[in-house]
């Protein structure tokens, strides 16, 4: 094969979730690729697995279970490397193969741009560079411990002192080398030397450049009120912010409790909605009975009623029949009858008063009957529906400041023709709830801004759909007079 690309390195982000990560340079064994998370180098089979070694375009890294990159910026590494040796023998007279001898120069060629990458991450001076000075390091081991490169008087590398030596106070007619360091004890100020010299006075050195301010006391002191006046105000912040955590620990406690007196209050209304129900069917089953009842005695009073005609007719005859009889004993002509008459109750073989109370009771059994049908039909007692109930989509009127009266109905729709705000409604009543259906008009891209009673999840109005002709649903319940607890649900046309 041949070698025509230069690429030996891939970088990838990971987010988490990715665990195959392509590479697209030939490898010759497993050994030949080193893979990096972070800085961290990872292990074959341990962290991941590897295929396409000897493929010309290269394979895939693929990590295994827990060991999947998390989220970074260039955190995952796919680097060829090569080990530095040639295994080839060719031996004089012997067999020429052509594809081994190529195998050899392009894993050469691969060494190349293995050591060139290498290269690439070094310090060098550029192309155009032309006095780039000696590259030589001459000192020794003890020469160069504790210090750092640099560059001499003429452009060479060298080694130095990291800050130089200090000098104390500065003082006039002293010699001072490159990087020493003084304290001007008038300010408090550090400068380092930047020329060797013979000082004269501070100033005038400083004027000619042979001297560069390391530290500024006056800035120093500033800072460091700055930094005092920071920590008070983080330890303020602080006392804040456990003052905030204690409260808001303490209004957990209290969602938690209120969350649980609600299940209660919710598993009771479940129990009594039961009960309603229960009482209900045995009110309607009651009213039947009471009807029966009532029919039964509607014709027990018709034949009561056929009884007495005929009790009244015989009345009529044994009254005659007294009448003659009592003749010859009770005169009717004059005097007063003194004390009670009792008489027989049975007329016609029929007993008054036991009919009488017959008709008592079944009027007032259909009475009951009627009272616990009514009573059950008010709105104050927990009703079980048999059919459905319906309100009405009230339209609503298209301005700039859209406005909502909850007296009227329950359910509203509007069709924006602009850009509109939905003000607070009037007449707010804590429990009602309902649906406010949002057209875009022909032209579409109508923006709704909300009135502050309306509340949101996470406290932001939502954006409507755009679209032209989209209809968007506000679903809403008022939690008290100020605040109205709405959703929103986009597109639902």
């Amino acid at each position: 094969m041949t070698v025509a690309s230069t690429t030996n390195k891939a970088s990838y982000n990971g987010n988490g979730t990715q665990s195959v990560f392509a590479y697209t340079f030939k490898i010759f064994a497993d050994a030949d690729i080193k893979v990096y998370v972070g800085t961290t180098l990872k292990t074959i089979n341990t962290h991941y697995t590897l295929s396409g070694v000897g493929a010309t375009g290269g394979g895939n890294v693929t990590f295994t279970s827990g060991n999947i990159p998390a989220a970074g910026t260039g955190n995952v590494t796919l680097l060829r490397s090569l080990a530095l040796t040639q295994g080839v023998d060719l031996v004089n007279y012997g067999r020429f193969d052509a594809e081994v001898v190529e195998a050899q120069y392009d894993k050469l060629t691969m060494m190349v741009q293995q050591l060139q990458e290498q290269a690439d991450r070094t310090i060098r001076f550029n192309t155009t560079v032309s006095d780039a000075g000696g590259v030589e390091i001459t000192d020794t081991v003890a020469e160069r411990s504790g210090k750092v490169l640099a560059y001499d008087a003429n452009g060479d590398l060298s080694v130095a002192n990291e800050l130089g030596d200090w000098q104390g106070n500065w003082t006039t007619s002293r010699t001072y080398a490159v990087r020493d360091l003084a304290l001007d004890a008038a300010t408090n100020n550090v400068y380092t030397c930047l020329v060797s010299h013979t000082s004269g006075t501070l100033s005038s050195d400083v004027a000619a450049s042979k001297w560069a301010l390391v530290i500024n006391a006056a800035a120093v002191a500033a800072s460091a009120t700055t930094a005092t006046t920071k920590a008070s105000e983080a330890a303020a912040s602080a006392t804040t912010a456990t003052n905030q955590a204690s409260t808001a620990t303490t209004k957990a406690s209290e969602a938690a409790t209120s969350a649980s007196t609600a299940t209660t209050q919710a598993n009771t209304a479940t129990t009594q909605a039961s009960t309603a129900t229960t009482k209900a069917s045995e009110a309607s089953t009651s009213a039947s009975n009471a009807a029966t009842s009532a029919s039964a005695g509607a014709t027990s009073a018709t034949n009561a009623a056929n009884s007495a005609t005929a009790s009244a007719n015989s009345a009529t005859t044994s009254a005659n029949a007294a009448t003659a009889a009592l003749a010859s004993k009770l005169s009717l002509s004059g005097g007063a009858m003194t004390g009670p008459i009792t008489t027989n109750s049975t007329f016609d073989g029929v007993d008054i008063a036991a009919r009488d109370a017959v008709l008592t009771t079944t009027t007032n059994t259909a009475n009951a009957a009627n009272t616990t049908a009514n009573a059950a039909a008010t709105l104050t007692a927990v009703q079980t529906f048999t059919a459905g109930q319906r309100g009405e989509v009230t339209a609503l009127t298209d301005a700039s400041s859209i406005a909502t009266d909850l007296a009227l109905s329950n359910n509203f729709a509007i069709t924006l023709g602009g850009n509109r705000t939905l003000v607070n409604p009037t007449n707010i009543t804590a429990g009602q709830s309902g649906s406010i259906f949002i057209t875009q008009d022909g032209t579409g891209s109508r923006t709704l801004a909300f009135g502050a009673n309306f509340k949101f999840v996470g406290g932001t109005a939502p954006t409507l759909s755009t679209a032209a002709a989209s209809v968007d649903r506000i679903d809403y319940v008022v939690a008290e007079a100020t605040k109205i607890h709405a959703v929103v649900s986009l597109d639902v046309k």
